[in-house]
């Protein structure tokens, strides 16, 4: 059993060989967990919610798929990974693919572009969709997302707990705390 500060408790529940089986709330809700011999998640149920079952590659224990089945009828994500371990292809329960490129710049920042097949809706040709995301910063993170469709986007989380967001269209969001919790004070940076 654990309990939280709040006084709120959750219960992991095992079976005869000591792995979790379940996990419950005060507020009775329980989950259902099946746990594979080599320890991998199976399956992750709540009764009337979700039913949720994840498959694994036997070599690497990457995960290969998710499939919910309670999700109107069931939604099934499969995973693709590159020699580096990194998922490399999605396909989404509608049946479109994702494909994902991951790289460190001159910089030392990583660049993730995410690329999608899309259909014109005018003259039907189908073209790729790209949109590349790219992390950096040392005293501040800056995460810049350019979309071949709609431009370039920005998001910059400065280290006073300050966000800045920056659309393609130049219109622009600053994101602060007017006050700090006392608590908070001593662990927040100067």
């Amino acid at each position: 059993t654990v309990t939280d500060s709040a006084g709120n408790k959750i219960l992991f529940l095992r079976d005869y060989s000591n792995v979790v089986s379940a996990i419950e709330n005060t507020q009775d809700h329980k989950c259902e967990l099946n746990i594979s011999g080599v320890g991998f998640l199976t399956k992750f149920s709540e009764k009337g919610r979700s039913e949720v079952v994840l498959d694994y590659d036997s070599n690497t224990g990457l995960l290969t798929s998710r499939a919910d089945l309670m999700a109107g009828g069931g939604s099934t994500f499969l995973y693709q990974y590159d020699g580096l371990g990194r998922v490399s292809h999605v396909v989404l329960p509608t049946g479109e693919s994702i494909h994902l490129a991951s790289r460190l710049t001159g910089d030392d920042e990583l660049e993730v572009q995410v690329s999608s097949p899309v259909q014109a809706s005018v003259n039907m040709d189908s073209s790729v969709h790209v949109t590349t995301i790219k992390m950096e910063g040392h005293s501040h993170k800056r995460m810049t997302i350019r979309d071949g469709l709609s431009g370039l986007s920005e998001a910059v989380s400065f280290r006073n707990g300050t966000f800045l967001l920056r659309q393609h269209s130049g219109s622009w969001t600053l994101v602060s705390a007017e006050a700090t919790h006392p608590l908070l004070e001593l662990s927040l940076p100067v």
